[in-house]
């Protein structure tokens, strides 16, 4: 071994221990998961942070992409059991054009269009789909209608999975109930 070791390849900085870059990795391996083994690892999260009947399997699939160590799942899902409150002014998106009016009319939009889905339709594609013929309908983009469905339905501007998936993590009678008390906070 002492003939092996050679001092000179032993560099004189020091060493960093660089949690970003840990937390880089972490997250490569989670996405890298199997569904099946990240639903089983994310699990005990998730049921720390939500005691209401939810849609796992598509929280757990908009979740996976998202989670860079599954500690950090909690803080994501503190809306699910209850809304969160927040102002008007989180429906402020440059990109998505939106302001709280705009949300207002989005919101009343989507409040009529949504509780004429039926049960059986009760899906993240439905509801896109749903949304989607809205908002040509309307001839405005997709963001413009559903930004403010994501946020009347979290409280946040980032949550895991947008309005639509939300919708239907959530089941349509809290769906709709959120809808109506943002418009009425509108």
């Amino acid at each position: 071994m002492v003939k092996l070791f050679d001092e000179k390849g032993i560099s004189k900085s020091p060493a960093i221990f660089d949690t970003a870059k840990l937390r880089a990795i972490n997250a490569e391996y989670i996405r890298r998961l199997p569904p099946e083994r990240f639903a089983a690892l994310a699990d005990p999260f998730i049921s720390r942070a939500v005691h209401r009947p939810i849609d796992r399997a598509l929280l757990c699939q908009n979740l996976q992409p998202r989670c860079e160590v599954l500690e950090d799942i909690p803080p994501q899902l503190d809306f699910f059991d209850a809304p969160l409150p927040f102002g008007p002014e989180l429906y402020e998106n440059k990109k998505q054009k939106t302001t709280p009016d705009t949300a207002r009319t989005a919101l009343s939009e989507l409040r009529g269009l949504l509780a004429g889905l039926a049960e059986s339709d009760w899906n993240k594609d439905a509801i896109f789909e749903a949304c989607k013929e809205k908002a040509a309908a309307l001839e405005v983009k997709n963001g413009w209608l559903l930004y403010p469905l994501g946020i009347a339905l979290s409280g946040k501007q980032r949550t895991p999975g947008g309005g639509t998936d939300l919708a239907a993590m959530l089941g349509k009678p809290e769906t709709l109930a959120r809808i109506d008390a943002a418009l009425a906070a509108l």
